[in-house]
Protein backbone atom coordinates (compact mmCIF):
# COMPACT_ATOMS: atom_id res chain seq x y z
CA UNK A 1 0.00 0.00 0.00
CA UNK A 2 1.21 3.96 -0.12
CA UNK A 3 3.40 5.17 2.08
CA UNK A 4 2.56 8.82 3.86
CA UNK A 5 5.41 11.11 3.49
CA UNK A 6 8.48 10.56 5.37
CA UNK A 7 7.13 7.04 6.21
CA UNK A 8 9.09 4.20 4.89
CA UNK A 9 8.49 0.25 5.17
CA UNK A 10 10.81 -1.62 8.07
CA UNK A 11 13.09 -4.19 8.04
CA UNK A 12 11.89 -7.38 5.54
CA UNK A 13 12.25 -10.24 7.31
CA UNK A 14 12.28 -13.71 6.00
CA UNK A 15 12.70 -17.25 7.73
CA UNK A 16 16.42 -17.78 6.49
CA UNK A 17 17.01 -14.54 8.42
CA UNK A 18 15.77 -16.79 11.61
CA UNK A 19 17.67 -19.61 11.21
CA UNK A 20 21.26 -17.56 10.63
CA UNK A 21 20.14 -16.24 14.19
CA UNK A 22 19.59 -19.41 15.52
CA UNK A 23 22.60 -20.63 14.32
CA UNK A 24 24.40 -17.81 15.58
CA UNK A 25 22.80 -18.34 19.17
CA UNK A 26 24.43 -21.45 19.15
CA UNK A 27 27.87 -20.36 18.65
CA UNK A 28 27.57 -17.48 21.48
CA UNK A 29 29.55 -17.75 24.46
CA UNK A 30 28.15 -19.18 27.64
CA UNK A 31 27.86 -15.95 29.29
CA UNK A 32 24.54 -13.84 29.75
CA UNK A 33 26.41 -10.46 28.59
CA UNK A 34 28.12 -12.27 25.74
CA UNK A 35 24.96 -13.62 24.93
CA UNK A 36 23.04 -10.69 24.61
CA UNK A 37 25.39 -8.58 23.35
CA UNK A 38 25.55 -10.97 20.12
CA UNK A 39 21.31 -10.61 20.08
CA UNK A 40 22.06 -6.66 19.65
CA UNK A 41 24.64 -7.79 17.07
CA UNK A 42 22.48 -9.81 14.88
CA UNK A 43 19.02 -7.86 15.24
CA UNK A 44 20.54 -4.92 13.67
CA UNK A 45 21.01 -4.22 9.85
CA UNK A 46 23.36 -7.40 9.40
CA UNK A 47 20.80 -9.43 10.47
CA UNK A 48 17.13 -8.65 10.62
CA UNK A 49 17.35 -5.06 9.54
CA UNK A 50 17.10 -2.77 12.48
CA UNK A 51 19.60 0.21 12.62
CA UNK A 52 19.25 0.27 16.86
CA UNK A 53 19.17 -2.11 19.42
CA UNK A 54 19.09 -2.17 23.10
CA UNK A 55 18.65 -5.11 24.77
CA UNK A 56 17.84 -4.80 28.45
CA UNK A 57 18.14 -8.27 30.87
CA UNK A 58 16.13 -8.60 33.88
CA UNK A 59 16.95 -7.50 37.32
CA UNK A 60 14.71 -8.15 39.49
CA UNK A 61 11.93 -11.65 39.61
CA UNK A 62 8.74 -9.23 38.06
CA UNK A 63 11.34 -7.63 35.97
CA UNK A 64 13.52 -4.89 35.71
CA UNK A 65 14.74 -3.14 32.70
CA UNK A 66 19.05 -3.27 33.10
CA UNK A 67 20.53 -2.34 29.88
CA UNK A 68 22.95 -4.99 28.68
CA UNK A 69 24.00 -4.71 25.29
CA UNK A 70 23.29 -2.05 22.29
CA UNK A 71 23.93 -1.50 18.62
CA UNK A 72 23.47 1.72 17.48
CA UNK A 73 22.04 3.41 20.92
CA UNK A 74 25.44 4.91 21.61
CA UNK A 75 23.57 7.34 23.76
CA UNK A 76 22.29 5.17 26.01
CA UNK A 77 24.34 6.13 28.84
CA UNK A 78 22.28 9.31 29.03
CA UNK A 79 19.70 7.15 30.94
CA UNK A 80 21.75 6.47 33.93
CA UNK A 81 19.57 6.77 37.06
CA UNK A 82 16.35 7.35 34.70
CA UNK A 83 15.02 4.31 33.21
CA UNK A 84 11.94 3.11 35.43
CA UNK A 85 10.59 -0.02 36.24
CA UNK A 86 8.75 -2.24 33.60
CA UNK A 87 5.33 -0.76 34.68
CA UNK A 88 6.34 2.80 33.60
CA UNK A 89 6.95 1.59 29.53
CA UNK A 90 3.26 0.55 28.19
CA UNK A 91 4.99 -1.14 24.87
CA UNK A 92 6.99 -3.57 26.69
CA UNK A 93 3.70 -4.24 29.31
CA UNK A 94 2.03 -4.98 26.26
CA UNK A 95 4.59 -7.45 25.30
CA UNK A 96 4.69 -9.06 28.09
CA UNK A 97 0.96 -9.45 28.20
CA UNK A 98 0.64 -10.56 24.74
CA UNK A 99 3.93 -12.56 24.79
CA UNK A 100 5.17 -11.64 21.40
CA UNK A 101 6.73 -8.74 19.51
CA UNK A 102 4.34 -5.46 19.25
CA UNK A 103 4.47 -2.46 17.46
CA UNK A 104 4.40 0.89 18.40
CA UNK A 105 4.11 3.29 15.37
CA UNK A 106 4.87 6.82 17.02
CA UNK A 107 6.14 5.93 20.92
CA UNK A 108 6.60 10.12 21.51
CA UNK A 109 2.84 10.83 20.80
CA UNK A 110 1.30 7.65 22.02
CA UNK A 111 2.97 7.47 25.58
CA UNK A 112 4.34 3.83 24.71
CA UNK A 113 7.50 4.35 25.85
CA UNK A 114 8.35 6.54 28.70
CA UNK A 115 8.56 10.04 27.48
CA UNK A 116 12.52 10.95 29.35
CA UNK A 117 13.19 7.67 27.30
CA UNK A 118 11.68 8.46 23.67
CA UNK A 119 12.74 11.88 24.19
CA UNK A 120 16.36 11.49 25.08
CA UNK A 121 17.00 8.67 22.72
CA UNK A 122 14.75 10.68 19.75
CA UNK A 123 12.67 7.40 19.38
CA UNK A 124 9.61 7.24 16.98
CA UNK A 125 8.24 3.88 15.95
CA UNK A 126 9.74 0.54 17.67
CA UNK A 127 9.53 -2.61 18.06
CA UNK A 128 9.90 -4.65 21.59
CA UNK A 129 10.73 -8.27 21.57
CA UNK A 130 9.99 -10.06 24.85
CA UNK A 131 12.60 -12.99 25.60
CA UNK A 132 9.78 -15.55 27.73
CA UNK A 133 10.71 -18.50 28.46
CA UNK A 134 7.81 -20.27 30.99
CA UNK A 135 6.17 -17.66 32.91
CA UNK A 136 9.24 -15.79 33.01
CA UNK A 137 10.49 -12.78 31.14
CA UNK A 138 14.46 -13.17 30.70
CA UNK A 139 14.85 -9.70 28.69
CA UNK A 140 13.72 -7.63 26.16
CA UNK A 141 14.68 -6.23 22.83
CA UNK A 142 13.77 -2.64 21.47
CA UNK A 143 14.45 -1.98 18.04
CA UNK A 144 13.91 0.50 15.27
CA UNK A 145 15.16 2.37 12.31
CA UNK A 146 17.57 4.80 13.60
CA UNK A 147 14.29 7.21 14.99
CA UNK A 148 12.94 7.33 12.07
CA UNK A 149 8.83 6.25 10.84
CA UNK A 150 8.25 3.02 9.66
CA UNK A 151 6.14 0.17 9.07
CA UNK A 152 5.99 -3.69 9.94
CA UNK A 153 4.39 -6.13 9.07
CA UNK A 154 2.38 -8.81 11.28
CA UNK A 155 4.76 -11.70 9.66
CA UNK A 156 7.67 -9.99 10.71
CA UNK A 157 6.56 -9.51 14.10
CA UNK A 158 5.75 -13.23 14.25
CA UNK A 159 9.11 -13.81 13.20
CA UNK A 160 10.62 -11.57 15.71
CA UNK A 161 8.12 -13.31 18.21
CA UNK A 162 10.54 -16.93 17.49
CA UNK A 163 13.20 -14.87 17.36
CA UNK A 164 12.70 -13.89 21.31
CA UNK A 165 11.98 -17.19 22.41
CA UNK A 166 14.73 -18.51 20.38
CA UNK A 167 17.15 -15.98 22.61
CA UNK A 168 15.08 -17.00 25.92
CA UNK A 169 16.15 -20.60 25.57
CA UNK A 170 19.80 -19.74 24.98
CA UNK A 171 19.45 -17.94 27.92
CA UNK A 172 17.40 -20.02 30.63
CA UNK A 173 20.73 -22.88 30.87
CA UNK A 174 22.83 -19.73 30.44
CA UNK A 175 21.46 -18.09 33.55
CA UNK A 176 21.24 -21.00 35.11
CA UNK A 177 24.61 -21.81 35.05
CA UNK A 178 25.89 -18.22 36.06
CA UNK A 179 23.70 -18.07 38.77
CA UNK A 180 25.25 -21.45 40.29
CA UNK A 181 28.78 -19.93 39.87
CA UNK A 182 27.86 -17.27 41.35
CA UNK A 183 26.12 -19.36 44.43
CA UNK A 184 29.11 -21.35 44.63
CA UNK A 185 31.75 -18.13 44.75
CA UNK A 186 29.08 -16.01 46.80
CA UNK A 187 29.58 -19.09 49.84
CA UNK A 188 32.91 -19.08 49.74
CA UNK A 189 33.38 -15.29 49.81
CA UNK A 190 30.18 -15.51 52.52
CA UNK A 191 32.55 -17.83 54.87
CA UNK A 192 36.06 -16.42 54.21
CA UNK A 193 34.34 -12.39 55.09
CA UNK A 194 32.32 -13.77 58.33
CA UNK A 195 35.66 -15.47 59.78
CA UNK A 196 37.82 -12.42 59.14
CA UNK A 197 35.32 -9.55 59.67
CA UNK A 198 34.12 -11.06 63.03
CA UNK A 199 37.51 -11.80 64.28
CA UNK A 200 39.02 -8.51 64.54
CA UNK A 201 35.70 -7.29 66.56
CA UNK A 202 35.53 -9.78 68.99
CA UNK A 203 39.56 -9.96 69.58
CA UNK A 204 38.85 -6.16 70.54
CA UNK A 205 35.86 -6.93 72.42
CA UNK A 206 37.61 -9.63 74.72
CA UNK A 207 40.97 -7.88 75.03
CA UNK A 208 39.06 -5.15 76.44
CA UNK A 209 37.29 -6.93 78.72
CA UNK A 210 40.04 -8.90 80.00
CA UNK A 211 41.59 -5.22 80.63
CA UNK A 212 39.07 -4.01 82.55
CA UNK A 213 38.68 -7.19 84.43
CA UNK A 214 42.08 -7.84 85.38
CA UNK A 215 43.11 -4.25 85.75
CA UNK A 216 40.57 -1.85 85.99
CA UNK A 217 40.97 -0.66 89.43
CA UNK A 218 44.39 0.18 88.40
CA UNK A 219 43.53 2.17 85.90
CA UNK A 220 43.10 6.07 85.39
CA UNK A 221 40.14 7.41 84.44
CA UNK A 222 40.75 8.53 81.33
CA UNK A 223 42.24 5.32 80.38
CA UNK A 224 38.68 3.61 81.61
CA UNK A 225 36.98 6.36 79.19
CA UNK A 226 39.18 5.13 76.28
CA UNK A 227 38.62 1.12 76.96
CA UNK A 228 35.27 1.94 76.94
CA UNK A 229 34.71 3.90 74.15
CA UNK A 230 36.77 1.37 72.06
CA UNK A 231 34.64 -1.54 73.80
CA UNK A 232 31.46 0.59 72.18
CA UNK A 233 33.01 0.61 68.82
CA UNK A 234 33.97 -2.63 68.34
CA UNK A 235 30.83 -3.80 69.62
CA UNK A 236 28.63 -1.92 67.40
CA UNK A 237 30.58 -2.89 64.39
CA UNK A 238 29.94 -6.32 65.52
CA UNK A 239 26.37 -5.26 65.72
CA UNK A 240 26.42 -4.24 62.30
CA UNK A 241 27.95 -6.89 60.60
CA UNK A 242 25.93 -9.59 62.59
CA UNK A 243 22.75 -7.55 60.95
CA UNK A 244 24.29 -7.39 57.20
CA UNK A 245 24.76 -11.17 57.68
CA UNK A 246 21.26 -11.98 58.45
CA UNK A 247 19.78 -9.67 55.95
CA UNK A 248 21.99 -11.43 53.51
CA UNK A 249 20.72 -14.51 54.65
CA UNK A 250 17.21 -13.28 54.48
CA UNK A 251 17.08 -12.20 50.61
CA UNK A 252 19.32 -15.18 49.74
CA UNK A 253 16.21 -17.50 50.83
CA UNK A 254 13.31 -15.04 49.36
CA UNK A 255 12.65 -14.22 52.79
CA UNK A 256 11.92 -11.12 53.40
CA UNK A 257 7.93 -9.75 53.42
CA UNK A 258 8.29 -6.51 51.33
CA UNK A 259 4.58 -4.57 52.83
CA UNK A 260 4.31 -1.45 51.16
CA UNK A 261 2.80 1.15 53.40
CA UNK A 262 2.00 5.56 53.38
CA UNK A 263 4.44 7.13 55.23
CA UNK A 264 5.90 10.55 56.03
CA UNK A 265 9.55 10.88 54.28
CA UNK A 266 11.32 13.74 56.48
CA UNK A 267 10.15 12.05 59.88
CA UNK A 268 11.14 8.61 58.98
CA UNK A 269 14.73 9.85 57.82
CA UNK A 270 14.78 11.86 60.59
CA UNK A 271 14.31 8.64 63.01
CA UNK A 272 17.10 7.28 61.02
CA UNK A 273 19.73 9.74 61.39
CA UNK A 274 19.10 9.83 64.88
CA UNK A 275 19.58 6.27 65.04
CA UNK A 276 22.91 5.41 62.29
CA UNK A 277 24.42 8.94 62.69
CA UNK A 278 23.61 10.84 66.50
CA UNK A 279 26.55 12.75 66.66
CA UNK A 280 26.59 13.53 62.95
CA UNK A 281 23.31 15.32 62.41
CA UNK A 282 24.43 18.96 62.51
CA UNK A 283 26.35 17.43 59.49
CA UNK A 284 23.47 17.18 57.35
CA UNK A 285 21.36 19.26 54.84
CA UNK A 286 17.96 18.12 54.94
CA UNK A 287 15.67 19.03 51.36
CA UNK A 288 12.71 17.39 52.15
CA UNK A 289 9.32 18.65 52.57
CA UNK A 290 7.63 18.05 55.81
CA UNK A 291 4.37 17.05 54.28
CA UNK A 292 6.12 14.65 51.48
CA UNK A 293 4.74 11.02 51.91
CA UNK A 294 5.26 8.00 50.22
CA UNK A 295 4.04 4.30 49.58
CA UNK A 296 6.83 1.75 50.15
CA UNK A 297 8.09 -0.41 52.58
CA UNK A 298 9.42 1.10 56.27
CA UNK A 299 11.92 -1.77 56.72
CA UNK A 300 13.20 -2.00 53.15
CA UNK A 301 13.22 2.25 53.35
CA UNK A 302 15.53 2.35 56.46
CA UNK A 303 17.85 -0.21 55.39
CA UNK A 304 18.25 1.66 52.38
CA UNK A 305 18.68 5.00 53.93
CA UNK A 306 20.97 3.70 56.29
CA UNK A 307 23.20 2.44 54.34
CA UNK A 308 23.76 5.29 52.46
CA UNK A 309 24.12 7.81 55.05
CA UNK A 310 26.80 5.47 56.65
CA UNK A 311 28.64 4.96 53.83
CA UNK A 312 28.23 8.75 53.08
CA UNK A 313 30.18 9.65 56.31
CA UNK A 314 32.47 7.02 56.06
CA UNK A 315 34.11 7.24 52.64
CA UNK A 316 33.00 10.86 51.92
CA UNK A 317 33.11 14.45 53.77
CA UNK A 318 30.10 16.68 54.68
CA UNK A 319 27.87 18.16 54.30
CA UNK A 320 25.91 15.12 53.70
CA UNK A 321 22.99 16.11 51.67
CA UNK A 322 19.66 14.31 51.58
CA UNK A 323 17.24 15.44 48.97
CA UNK A 324 13.38 13.53 47.44
CA UNK A 325 10.69 14.49 45.32
CA UNK A 326 7.58 12.54 43.97
CA UNK A 327 7.35 12.47 40.70
CA UNK A 328 4.98 11.34 38.69
CA UNK A 329 4.73 7.89 39.18
CA UNK A 330 7.83 7.23 41.04
CA UNK A 331 9.65 8.07 43.80
CA UNK A 332 13.05 9.75 43.88
CA UNK A 333 15.64 10.05 47.04
CA UNK A 334 19.35 11.38 46.66
CA UNK A 335 21.97 11.35 49.04
CA UNK A 336 25.15 12.64 48.42
CA UNK A 337 28.54 14.17 50.01
CA UNK A 338 31.83 16.25 49.01
CA UNK A 339 34.54 13.72 49.31
CA UNK A 340 36.83 11.64 46.90
CA UNK A 341 33.60 9.86 44.90
CA UNK A 342 34.17 6.37 44.15
CA UNK A 343 36.94 5.43 41.70
CA UNK A 344 35.97 4.83 38.48
CA UNK A 345 37.80 1.23 38.43
CA UNK A 346 35.41 0.52 41.59
CA UNK A 347 32.13 2.54 40.08
CA UNK A 348 30.98 -0.88 38.17
CA UNK A 349 31.46 -3.20 41.08
CA UNK A 350 29.77 -0.80 43.48
CA UNK A 351 26.78 -2.84 44.08
CA UNK A 352 28.49 -6.39 43.87
CA UNK A 353 28.71 -8.12 46.87
CA UNK A 354 31.91 -8.78 49.28
CA UNK A 355 33.57 -5.98 46.68
CA UNK A 356 35.09 -3.56 48.85
CA UNK A 357 37.41 -0.62 46.85
CA UNK A 358 40.94 -1.65 47.19
CA UNK A 359 42.09 1.95 48.07
CA UNK A 360 40.30 2.39 51.25
CA UNK A 361 40.59 0.23 54.46
CA UNK A 362 37.81 1.62 56.63
CA UNK A 363 36.57 -2.33 58.08
CA UNK A 364 33.41 -1.75 55.89
CA UNK A 365 32.04 -5.78 54.96
CA UNK A 366 31.50 -4.85 51.24
CA UNK A 367 27.59 -5.30 51.93
CA UNK A 368 25.95 -2.55 52.62
CA UNK A 369 25.55 -0.95 49.52
CA UNK A 370 24.34 -4.68 48.13
CA UNK A 371 22.01 -5.51 50.42
CA UNK A 372 20.70 -1.88 49.53
CA UNK A 373 20.00 -2.08 46.12
CA UNK A 374 18.67 -5.87 46.65
CA UNK A 375 15.79 -3.95 49.43
CA UNK A 376 15.42 -1.69 46.21
CA UNK A 377 15.01 -3.68 43.21
CA UNK A 378 12.69 -6.28 45.67
CA UNK A 379 10.47 -3.08 45.45
CA UNK A 380 10.53 -2.71 41.79
CA UNK A 381 12.76 0.05 42.17
CA UNK A 382 16.70 0.12 41.97
CA UNK A 383 20.00 2.66 43.35
CA UNK A 384 22.55 4.05 41.23
CA UNK A 385 25.44 6.35 41.44
CA UNK A 386 26.97 8.75 39.90
CA UNK A 387 29.44 11.27 40.47
CA UNK A 388 28.79 14.49 42.45
CA UNK A 389 29.17 17.99 41.59
CA UNK A 390 32.24 19.78 41.46
CA UNK A 391 32.90 16.64 43.35
CA UNK A 392 31.88 13.74 45.85
CA UNK A 393 29.14 10.75 45.65
CA UNK A 394 25.98 10.67 44.89
CA UNK A 395 23.22 8.08 45.17
CA UNK A 396 19.67 8.13 43.95
CA UNK A 397 17.13 5.67 45.26
CA UNK A 398 14.30 5.08 42.69
CA UNK A 399 10.72 3.22 43.70
CA UNK A 400 7.59 3.05 41.57
CA UNK A 401 4.72 4.22 43.39
CA UNK A 402 1.91 1.70 42.81
CA UNK A 403 -0.64 3.77 44.43
CA UNK A 404 -1.72 1.01 47.01
CA UNK A 405 -0.86 -0.28 50.42
CA UNK A 406 -0.83 -4.00 51.71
Amino acid sequence: MDQPDGMRTGPRIALDTLQRFARELAGCESRVDGLLTCVARHLNDEGFGFERVAVFKDGTGSFDPVPAAQHGFDDLEVLHGQLPPVEGWPLFRRALEQRCAVFARDAQLDGDVPLVVAGALRIRAVVAVPFIAGDSCLGLALVDCGGTAFEIEQQELDILTTAGEFVATALVPTVALEKERRTSELKSQFVALAAHELRAPVAGIHGVSSTLRDRGDDLLPEQVEILQRTLWEQSDRMRRLVDQLLDLSKLEQDAVTIKPRRFPVRARIESILRQVAPDRIVDVDLEVAPNLETVADPNGFDRIVANLVTNAFRYGEPPVRIAAQQLDTHFRLWVEDEGDGVSAEFAPKLFERFTRDGDRSDGGSGLGLAIAQTYARAQGGRLFYEDGEPKGARFQLVLPVKGREN
